[in-house]
């Protein structure tokens, strides 16, 4: 998966970058809830369905939810997960492409040193992939599928055109996954571009409460900061984090700019001066400490495809 990947440390992921071209096909299907409806005769639909008439008999008394069609909403509930995995189980896979799923959202990697190799790989997976679809009858929204190479230098090379039912699939310089804006370069300078107008937005709203005017104590201004703001700029920082010290400079500026907003600081205060007097660690040392925290924590994570990525990093933090 190429969020994962983007991870690691820069000077180490470009000596791999060079040696190999990474494509992805993003993908942001939108099923059009056309699925076939499971009938009583498959037995795991049985086995799990008296699961949930078992769990009926014990919470049905204990809750008074509203139900839409004379059962309780907790029967509804793990129902219609219960169907959810079991049309996901048979997704279809390749021994050669790494498939991503969130909710709707899809993205699937496919890895080699040369062009040609990588788009019959991906071709293959999507042929079976319209099997698939047509078998669940689940519609897709091809106009929102793009494709991407990610690839070190620069070619005037035209990859040939990825086909979905006959309908051809955009190849795109970025694309947006999951709320991150990823180039064919992982510069990730758009998505910070988009960090700042986001980030800007949501500070006029809170305006009245942080402001120079506002009559909220310090603290709770700082809490604020932390709980609301600092977020949306730290969004998926453990992977934008190995972006060039130019583009996180630009992050760390908008945090100095809020802070002294915060406090109403003269001009000639310095902003080290401030992060030091109420306690902010800096944009850098904020993306370590959640870098370290996030790799930490998906070592003994349940999905294989999580916990694989600790995989591509030797205990020194070098990449293999």
């Amino acid at each position: 998966m190429p969020i994962p990947r983007g991870c690691l440390s820069k000077s180490n992921f470009s000596r791999d970058f060079q040696s190999a071209d990474h494509t992805a096909f993003f993908g942001t299907p939108e099923p059009e809830t056309r699925s076939r409806v499971l009938i009583p005769s498959f037995s795991p639909f049985i086995s799990f369905y008296s699961l949930l008439q078992g769990v009926d008999e014990v919470v049905k008394p204990l809750l008074s939810f509203p139900s839409l069609d004379n059962r309780p909403l907790v029967d509804q509930q793990l129902t219609f997960r219960v169907v959810h995995l079991y049309i996901w189980e048979d997704f279809p896979s390749h021994p050669r492409t790494i498939t991503c799923l969130f909710a709707d959202d899809s993205a699937v990697l496919a890895q080699g040193t040369t062009i040609k190799y990588i788009l019959r790989t991906l071709q293959s997976f999507l042929v079976s992939l319209e099997e698939w679809l047509t078998k669940w009858r689940i519609a897709v929204n091809t106009d929102k599928t793009k494709a991407i190479i990610f690839r070190k230098g620069y070619s005037n090379f035209n990859p040939a055109n990825l086909e979905l039912f006959d309908e051809t699939i955009e190849w795109v310089t970025e694309g947006k996954y999951l709320g991150l804006i990823i180039d064919n370069k992982l510069t990730f300078r758009q998505h910070i571009s988009y960090l700042k107008e986001k980030f800007w937005a949501k500070i006029y709203l809170c305006l009245p409460l942080i402001g120079r005017n506002s009559s909220l104590s310090l603290e709770n201004k700082i809490i604020l900061f932390k709980q609301v703001l600092r977020p949306i700029l730290t969004y998926a920082a453990p992977i934008w984090g190995l972006a060039a010290p130019s583009n996180r400079k630009k992050v760390q500026i908008l945090q100095n700019k809020l802070l002294r907003i915060i406090v109403n600081a003269p001009w000639f205060i310095r902003n080290s001066v401030i992060h030091s007097d109420l306690q902010i660690e800096s944009i850098d040392d904020h993306i370590q400490k959640l870098s370290r925290k996030f790799f930490s924590g998906i070592v003994d994570h349940p999905n294989n495809l999580i916990a694989d990525q600790t995989d591509f990093t030797e205990f020194t933090g070098r990449y293999r």
